[in-house]
C-alpha cells in the first residue's frame, strides 16, 4: 500500500556554503518544513511595441530555497550534551559554550561572522506513494528563531531560513535517522521562580517572541549560471528581541506594571522550563514594557508586549542555557 514517510536532517557544514554529507545523527523532529522556490527562475523580456505577443524568458537563474522549520524543543539527554537543535541555534548567529554541566547559547556581537554563524545543509526526504524525493538547500542560515509556548502546548521554535538552490532528486528510501532521545519541554519548572520579570514572579498563561533577525541572499552576477547568489547569506539584526506574555493581573503596588511602562524601566527577566531533571533557561535582559492590554475574563489578565536589549557588547538581550 502507499506510504508517506519523511525525514529532516540539519548538518553543520565543514566549509561554509559547501554541501555537507548527511549524518544520521543530524536528524531532528519537526512539525513542518516547506521548501519554497524563491528568486527568479528566468528573466522576463519586454513586449515589442510593434508586436502583440511576448518572447520567451531569458534563461539565467537567480533561484534559492527558503522556508520555516517548526520543531518541538527537547531537553538534552545528559547535562552538558549538545541539544538536538544545536546546529540550528548556531545558524542564527548564537555563540555556543559547551560546559561540563550545561550548554549556553548567547547572541554574538557580529552574527554574520563565519566563526559564529555556522551554515548548514538542509535535507528533507519524503516518500509519497513509494516514489521518493530529496530536497536539499546548501549554505543555509536562519533568521533567528521565534518561540511559542502556552499552558496547553509544548515549547516550539520556528526557524525562518534560506539557502542555495539545488534541484530535487529521486531517492529509493528515506534515510533512517538517529534521533535525540530528549524529552520535550512542556511545563515551567515547578520550584523556585520559573517566570520572573522585573523581580516579580508572574503567573503566565502564554509566552511567545522573536529574536528580531533577518537573513538576506548575497546577489552575485558571476554566479548567475548556478544560482545567482553567494552562500552563506548575510545575517543581521532587523529589530530588537520582542516577545508577548499573557499573565494574571495583579495589584499595581505588587507589580507596578503601569509605572514601569510609563517610565520605560528596564530590568531582567527569566523563563525556566523543565523536562525531568533537565532544564532550559531563557534569559531576557533589559526588558521594557512596550504595551499593556487588559484582558477581560475569569481571572482578569494582562497581555504585555515587551522588548529586550543588550547590556554590554558581551552580554546580549537573549541567551539559552541547557542544563
Amino acid at each position: 500500500m502507499p506510504t508517506n514517510d519523511a525525514g529532516l536532517f540539519v548538518s553543520a557544514e565543514g566549509t561554509q556554503g559547501t554541501e555537507e554529507v548527511v549524518d544520521v545523527a543530524d536528524a531532528i523532529h519537526y512539525r513542518s518544513c516547506p521548501f519554497e522556490e524563491r528568486g527568479s527562475g528566468s528573466i522576463a523580456r519586454e513586449v515589442l511595441s510593434s508586436y502583440a505577443d511576448t518572447h520567451a524568458n531569458f534563461p539565467p537563474q537567480s533561484l534559492y530555497w527558503g522556508g520555516t522549520i517548526e520543531t518541538e524543543v527537547k531537553a538534552s539527554v545528559n547535562a552538558g550534551d549538545l541539544p538536538e537543535l544545536a546546529n540550528l541555534l548556531k545558524a542564527c548567529g548564537l555563540a555556543e559554550t559547551d560546559g561540563v554541566s550545561d550548554v549556553i547559547y548567547h547572541l554574538a556581537a557580529h552574527p554574520s561572522d563565519i566563526t559564529t554563524a555556522k551554515s548548514f545543509t538542509l535535507r528533507k526526504e519524503q516518500m509519497p506513494g513509494g516514489e521518493g524525493k530529496a530536497y536539499v538547500a546548501i549554505g543555509c542560515l536562519a533568521a533567528g528563531f521565534e518561540w511559542e509556548w502556552a499552558t496547553d502546548q509544548p515549547l516550539r521554535f520556528r526557524f525562518p531560513w534560506i539557502g542555495q538552490y539545488k534541484r530535487p532528486a529521486d531517492i529509493a528510501a528515506v534515510t533512517a535517522g538517529t534521533y535525540n532521545a530528549g524529552v520535550p519541554f512542556g511545563a515551567l519548572q515547578a520550584s523556585g521562580n520559573p517566570f520572573q520579570f522585573h523581580s516579580y514572579d508572574l503567573i503566565v498563561r502564554s509566552f511567545r517572541g522573536s529574536m528580531g533577525m533577518a537573513v538576506t541572499p548575497r546577489g552575485s552576477g558571476s554566479h548567475m549560471v548556478k544560482s545567482g547568489y553567494i552562500w552563506p547569506p548575510h545575517l543581521s539584526r532587523s529589530g530588537p528581541v520582542t516577545f508577548e506574555t499573557e499573565v494574571e493581573e495583579v495589584d499595581q503596588g505588587a507589580f507596578a506594571a503601569w509605572t514601569k511602562f510609563e517610565a520605560g524601566t528596564a530590568a531582567a527577566g527569566v523563563a525556566i522550563w523543565a523536562a525531568g531533571s533537565r532544564l532550559l533557561t531563557m534569559n531576557l535582559r533589559n526588558t521594557v514594557l512596550r504595551k499593556i492590554t487588559p484582558q477581560p475574563g475569569q481571572p482578569n489578565m494582562y497581555r504585555i508586549e515587551w522588548t529586550a536589549h543588550g547590556v554590554t557588547g558581551a552580554t546580549g538581550a537573549l541567551s539559552l542555557t541547557y542544563a
